[in-house]
């Protein structure tokens, strides 16, 4: 509806009696037409000025427009990830649309409303006039309006659990502390004990259930994000989810990526399934110090799952979109031949033909690549502790770089990073938000 049509049938009027009053001034012979035209330039005057108004009036309408359009979308989003309330974004997009539309703090009132896929911003201000008041008009009214849908996709989520070492990390400090106490060390061992070789601290905090690892705050959130999936579906099969981690046994310190469970759209499924991710096991064939943690090469694990999803790509009639969905460290652990690494290499054995190499995610080529096939990474990144035992050697030189590597491999909107005792399920959930969901203005 236009808001000027008001304003227009006024100035219709006022132009009407003006054009009347002429006619009588130009017919009329007698003394009094001076005194009839200084009475007619009165409403002449306030023609004009009323034809100022309405262009100042546009103007302002046309900023409004704009600020609500950019409004809606970032209203529409919050919606999307959270369940704050019509009063709560109401009160956030007054002040955004304040900012954006630059006017005066509350000169104008901003309203939001959810209505089921949709989100609307409804803005209204009276127009303080600087001419038509001289017929009686000292205000008028503006509104404007913007909605925004919320469409929704159908989605496949491959979903890469890190389930080496470096996840059997204590969750928090006081798990970490604790572990250390215990067990001498931060991170639970999980292998086949051989003579002279320390016992299995995994197996013992398994059994104790003490203590919590940072590996299981993992397996619980992908089982939460599974649930979540259930809840946010607004149809049966709009989301498939498939399991798959860095492999159950490493053999000479090369392990393959290994499914644990296939594509499925039952969420109840995946639930369960997610927590019963094995933490990988050394075996007695690898443990030598440098094939024990030469097992998070991200660059082998990342090809292994581009063929698993162009595999499933071919297969798929409904050509729905892939997510491949990463919980790494951002460290990648390799062996490579002496002075081949690709970051920082640390070189444990002494006949010097191979290195046990360090370095950021190595994989941004990769990642583009998947990225230019249309499939979306989503990258959840546990960050590194610092420890006493092997920090300075092994991460620190490139501590700085870990966090920019992976949010680099991830789509845009799809990376988030969590610390020790951060809650790992809502950074999950934010992150399926973020990618199932594409915002668009509409007029519907």
């Amino acid at each position: 509806m236009r808001f000027s049509d008001k304003f227009e049938k006024i100035v219709i009027h006022q132009a009407r009696m003006m054009s009347r009053s002429m006619r009588q001034l130009i017919a009329d012979k007698r003394g009094y037409v001076a005194i009839t035209f200084a009475i007619s330039a009165l409403p002449m005057a306030g023609l004009a000025g009323m034809a100022v108004d309405y262009g100042m009036m546009n103007m302002h309408k046309a900023r409004m427009q704009s600020a609500a359009d950019q409004v809606v979308i970032v209203m529409a989003r919050k919606a999307a990830r959270s369940e704050e309330t019509n009063q709560e974004l109401s009160t956030q997009a007054q002040e955004l649309f304040m900012s954006t539309a630059r006017l005066p703090p509350d000169s104008a009132t901003v309203t939001v409303a959810k209505e089921q896929t949709f989100v609307s911003v409804n803005v209204g201000m009276n127009y303080k006039t600087n001419f038509a008041r001289m017929i009686g008009y000292n205000e008028l009214n503006i509104s404007v309006s913007a909605k925004a849908r919320v469409e929704l996709t159908n989605v496949d989520y491959f979903v890469l659990m890190d389930n080496t070492p470096s996840m059997l990390l204590g969750a928090t400090q006081e798990d970490i502390d604790k572990m250390n106490e215990d067990f001498g060390c931060a991170f639970a061992c999980h292998r086949e004990t051989a003579a002279g070789e320390p016992a299995d601290s995994y197996s013992q905090v398994r059994a104790g259930d003490a203590i919590r690892l940072r590996f299981d705050a993992i397996k619980d959130a992908v089982s939460a994000l599974a649930d979540h999936a259930k809840d946010s579906q607004t149809y049966h099969g709009q989301y498939r989810v498939g399991l798959w981690h860095m492999g159950e046994r490493s053999f000479g310190g090369n392990p393959s990526t290994e499914m644990h469970l296939g594509m499925t759209d039952n969420m109840d499924t995946v639930a369960q399934a997610a927590l019963t991710v094995p933490p990988m096991l050394f075996t007695g064939e690898s443990t030598t110090p440098l094939s024990v943690n030469s097992v998070s090469d991200q660059r082998s694990h990342i090809e292994d799952m581009d063929q698993v999803m162009a595999l499933v790509r071919a297969t798929d009639p409904f050509a729905r979109q892939q997510v491949l969905v990463m919980v790494t460290d951002g460290v990648a652990e390799y062996t490579e031949k002496a002075g081949e690494c690709e970051g920082l290499a640390w070189n444990l054995e002494t006949n010097g033909d191979v290195s046990r190499c360090f370095s950021p995610m190595p994989v941004l080529s990769l990642c583009q690549a998947l990225k230019n096939r249309g499939v979306r990474i989503a990258i959840l990144l546990t960050k590194q502790v610092e420890m006493e035992d092997g920090w300075q050697d092994t991460v620190e030189p490139y501590a700085d770089e870990i966090e920019p590597n992976a949010k680099a491999c991830a789509s845009p909107g799809l990376f988030t990073a969590v610390d020790i005792g951060d809650n790992i399920d809502e950074a999950m959930k934010g992150l399926f938000n973020e990618s199932v969901k594409t915002l668009r203005l509409s007029n519907n």
